[in-house]
């Protein structure tokens, strides 16, 4: 059904299959506007008008002798007027689409992400004070000026993002780290090498390089330092941070049993529900079974919204206890080698997956009990991980 019929309304016409070509001419002069739906009869159409001019159409081809019966009428202004005497309910329908409106319009949540010792508690008090709090008007909120006032009163937000995603906001925070912080803990951060290889590239964004590209390093050697020779002046701690691509070698293996046990569902299960809103837990329905022997529990969580973007506080958790039983399965050596290369396929895949595969050699070894894939594969990836460490007051400056 076309929104504009549902609003306005609408009413279908069946026509004789003698008088169609006469109803065309009397609409094509009159100008109204009808959408064809279907063969009404063997010898009839029908065909769909607005409900304001259905009125006036029927007596126009009344008067052109144009045989015309009404099938049905619809749409919300006939369902209004057919219920006119019941005021109580049209009121109440009206007050609920309002209310609905005015709480897709107000923030419902907040909800902040931020990194060390934040105080979440405060942070939403003073959120608050700069304009953003449960109950604020969507239309009239300025997350940039929520954003600016933040960094302007509090003292130790270094940065702050805000967004609004239906009625919930979220809050990205950063904290100020003074260089009186960081001296007092005195932490620093190296770059090490997470695996042996070759280096091939650098890419340095904070530190000191102590290697170059054609060295060979070990795991655990010093890529990047975070300690900064300043010449004269002595040394400075920083976080060192970048990149250092390397050519490393790794092995997969993937043992495929010829002999293993499966689970096979019974179809025996339980069912809990239970409804959350406004942070309150309703419990819709439980299964009172007993499940016997052993069973796997699969937890879903649904969220609704209005109009596919207005989140709403309700949510619907399911609880799945679905029965299994044990059962052998044998496989043929082929079987289970073509199962082991889809296992290892998978495997290579997720390893790779952030750096770039070069080459590859597979053995395979077929056992009375297994079939063993060995995977060899060279690859260039980022070796460079953080390894934070203390350093001595003494050290940090001379």
């Amino acid at each position: 059904m076309r929104a504009d019929h549902f609003l306005l309304g609408y009413c279908d016409l069946r026509i004789h299959a003698t008088h169609v070509s006469c109803f065309f001419n009397l609409c094509h002069e009159q100008r109204y506007i009808y959408l064809p739906l279907r063969d009404g009869q063997k010898d009839a159409y029908v065909f769909r008008c607005r409900l304001v001019i259905a009125h006036r159409l029927i007596a126009a081809c009344r008067e052109r002798g144009i045989a015309v019966e009404v099938v049905r009428r619809g749409g919300l202004p006939y369902y209004a007027y057919r219920y006119r005497r019941r005021v109580g309910l049209m009121v109440g329908g009206i007050l609920a689409a309002f209310l609905l409106w005015l709480s897709s319009s107000v923030i419902w949540d907040i909800r902040i992400e931020g990194e060390g010792a934040l105080q979440f508690g405060a942070m939403r008090e003073e959120l608050a004070t700069c304009g953003l709090s449960v109950g604020s008007f969507i239309p009239r909120l300025d997350t940039d000026a929520v954003e600016s006032r933040l960094l302007t009163t509090s003292q130790g937000v270094a940065w702050v993002s805000v967004n609004v995603k239906g009625t919930v906001a979220y809050v990205q925070l950063r904290p100020l780290l003074s260089p009186e912080t960081v001296d007092s803990q005195g932490t620093t951060v190296n770059l090490v090498a997470d695996c042996e290889g070759v280096v091939e590239s650098v890419r340095l964004m904070a530190g000191d390089v102590v290697v170059k590209p054609g060295d060979v390093v070990r795991k655990g050697q010093l890529l990047i330092s975070g300690v900064r020779d300043i010449r004269e002046d002595g040394f400075s701690l920083t976080e060192a941070r970048g990149e250092v691509w390397a050519r490393t070698t790794h092995t997969l293996t993937v043992e495929i049993p010829l002999v293993y046990e499966k689970k096979v569902y019974t179809g025996d299960k339980n069912v809990k529900k239970t409804l959350f809103f406004f942070g309150n837990e309703i419990k819709v329905t439980k299964s009172t079974g007993i499940m016997g022997g052993s069973c796997d529990t699969i937890k879903r969580l649904e969220t609704y919204s209005l109009f596919g973007n207005v989140a709403l506080p309700v949510s619907m958790e399911t609880v799945e206890e679905l029965a299994y039983e044990l059962q052998t399965v044998t496989l043929t050596p082929k079987e289970a080698e073509r199962l082991a290369h889809e296992r290892l396929g998978r495997a290579l895949t997720m390893a790779t997956r952030e750096a770039i595969l070069l080459s590859q050699h597979t053995v395979c070894q077929v056992t009375e009990e297994a079939v063993v894939l060995t995977c060899t594969y060279t690859c260039v990836e980022n070796i460079a991980v953080a390894l934070p460490f203390e350093a001595a007051e003494s050290e940090s400056v001379f």
